[in-house]
């Protein structure tokens, strides 16, 4: 029942008895808590942006104990306290870090979080990265109506595992992903930084693509000879992709067999992408020569299907503010042809910016979406950005059939003698 009190809303702490408090949620997102003590009333306020890096704490898909020196519960024993994590990186008084197992029963509440069950030593885990969630659970409390009960908390018990969370693990996956780039910054030589930053980013797909899809770095070619640009990362047909030069260094691939191109930055700005876009078009502007019949089948009312469009992405490790990439983006494409441009972007914990309007199909992206002047979407998802870029690039891999590249006319860039004719 919410307080008739200029939108204070009653609440229960979770531990124990359930001690009362009250707490309230301004315009601007900062949740303040009002505890009850001997001496009077005490308020304690955590501003949005507090609230959003204690998301981004709880986002490595842990169980943290609320309160300082808890080891109960699920929480392994170096999970940090979410109180610890104020007191050390939010600079919270000895009043607020006395608060945290108020704070986790408000964003237990709310679905922001799961609770273990426990009624005393309280431990929470990440259930939704979203904040909303907490100005849904207010509004509903003001207008006097109960939490919705897929909100309620969840009591998972220590001889009740949590069930896998699949953004959870993606979360740890690109904090790898990050000690990886970290690693790959040592030394001076830029070259070098590049190829393991590059290199990092090969291995994660490695990794976690099926095997039908082979992962390298090169250039691809067309039958009439033209080439695109070195690309970063090349995801081709590991199955029956033609290698037309190989080294330890570079590979060359038939552009029919050429999945996906993705451009690797370290630090994504506007003209940064703007190399990165120019890079991506070199490949998507490569003519394909795919072979749609048998060899020796002459039926001329087969004719020649172009194979699906090569999803080009821009990866960065950090990068400006995604809305003003967004912008840039936008400015970019304005004079291009939509069949020439990136289909996503991702600044690494950041956002991840697509075209929106992609339509699956057995066939894959069908061309008349490719090259329709579509809109570009950005999703600011935090730590839960790897797992959707990675998702939009397996969507759009799953959903294509590339058909082999006609070689015959690979070889007619050889230059041979006509041949000699005999019949028998």
């Amino acid at each position: 029942m919410g307080s008739p009190e200029a939108g204070w809303v009653e609440e229960r702490t979770l531990a124990g008895k359930g001690s009362p408090f009250a707490w309230r949620l301004d315009e601007e997102g900062n949740l303040a808590i009002r505890l009850k003590r001997s001496r009077g009333e005490q308020t304690v306020v955590c501003p949005r942006e507090a609230l959003e890096r204690i998301q981004a704490f709880m986002g490595d898909g842990v169980w943290h104990p609320a309160s300082l020196g808890t080891e109960s519960g699920l929480a392994g024993k170096g999970a940090s306290s979410i109180a610890r994590f104020g007191r050390e990186e939010l600079d919270w008084s000895k009043l607020h870090a006395e608060v945290a197992g108020h704070l986790g029963s408000v964003f237990a509440n709310a679905g922001a979080w799961v609770w273990d069950g426990r009624n005393r030593g309280l431990t929470f885990r990440l259930a939704d990265t979203r904040l909303d969630r907490l100005r849904d659970y207010y509004e509903a409390r003001c207008e006097g109506r109960a939490a919705p009960e897929r909100n309620r908390p969840v009591k998972l018990r220590r001889d009740n595992p949590a069930p896998f969370d699949l953004a959870a693990t993606f979360r740890g996956v690109g904090r790898a992903l990050q000690a990886r780039l970290e690693m790959a910054e040592a030394g001076r030589h830029p070259v070098e930084k590049g190829r393991r930053r590059e290199g990092a980013l090969r291995d994660f797909l490695r990794e976690h693509l099926p095997p039908a899809f082979g992962v390298t770095q090169g250039e691809a070619v067309a039958a009439g000879g033209q080439v695109s640009r070195q690309m970063d990362v090349l995801i081709y047909d590991a199955l029956h992709a033609p290698v037309l030069l190989a080294s330890d260094s570079s590979t060359m691939l038939a552009a029919e067999s050429v999945y996906a191109g993705i451009e690797v930055k370290p630090m994504l700005t506007a003209s940064v992408l703007e190399r990165a876009v120019d890079n991506l078009a070199s490949l998507k502007a490569l003519p394909t020569s795919a072979l749609v019949r048998p060899p020796g089948d002459f039926d001329p009312e087969k004719m020649p299907t172009r194979n699906p469009a090569v999803f080009g992405a821009v990866f960065g490790y950090e990068g400006d503010p995604p809305l003003r990439l967004l912008d840039a983006l936008c400015t970019l494409c304005k004079d291009r042809p939509p069949e020439l441009w990136p289909d996503s972007i991702l600044v690494l914990d950041k956002a991840v910016i697509y075209r929106k309007t992609f339509r699956p199909a057995p066939e894959g992206w069908s061309w008349r979406y490719h090259n329709h002047r579509t809109q570009f979407a950005c999703v600011e998802a935090g730590a839960n950005s790897l797992l959707f870029f990675y998702l939009l690039l397996l969507q759009d891999l799953n959903t294509k059939t590339l058909l082999p590249p006609d070689l015959m006319k690979y070889a007619l860039t050889l230059g041979l003698p006509e041949p000699t004719l005999r019949q028998p």
